[in-house]
């Protein structure tokens, strides 16, 4: 799944946890960032690769699918575990950090899991390439739907 993918899918699990008053305002802000965040994986595993920070050689790589199947140790199921036991411990300690941590990292992995082979649109912003398919399209416009929902509450 590309970037905004992730940040709006944040964006809507934050606001809900919010409503449901397990998250103050500045946490649910936390939840769309650090899900996004964690995408930093894919950028690392080609810049290691391919050696270089250059990050539009790297995003162009990464659209490209040179490494169809590309999974970072955050994906496997020793960095699954790893990630748990965190969240447990950060649970115990202060819940808040656990439950950021756990909405959003559970949810980056889950989007990055989901089956998508439809279609691909092909469009270009500030010159970087884009390659989404039918169905994270609709997946975004979904999420943006259930932003909107939510913030009128």
């Amino acid at each position: 799944m590309y970037p905004q993918t992730h940040l709006l899918s944040g964006i809507v699990i934050g606001l809900a946890a919010n409503q449901l008053g397990y998250l103050n305002v500045q946490e649910t802000l936390a939840v769309p960032a650090l899900t996004t965040l964690l995408d930093v994986d894919h950028y690392l595993f080609y810049s290691f690769k391919y050696k270089t920070l250059n990050f539009r050689k790297t995003w162009e790589a990464a659209v490209k699918n040179k490494e169809t199947g590309e999974r970072t140790a955050i994906h496997h199921w020793l960095g699954f575990l790893c990630f748990t036991l965190l969240i447990i411990f950060l649970f115990y300690y202060y819940q808040p950090f656990g439950i950021i941590l756990a909405l959003s990292y559970y949810t980056h992995i889950l989007l990055d899991y989901l089956p998508i082979y439809g279609k691909k649109i092909k469009f270009k912003i500030f010159n970087l390439k884009f390659q989404l398919t039918t169905e994270e399209v609709a997946l975004d416009c979904l999420f943006l739907l259930s932003c909107v929902i939510l913030l009128i509450r």
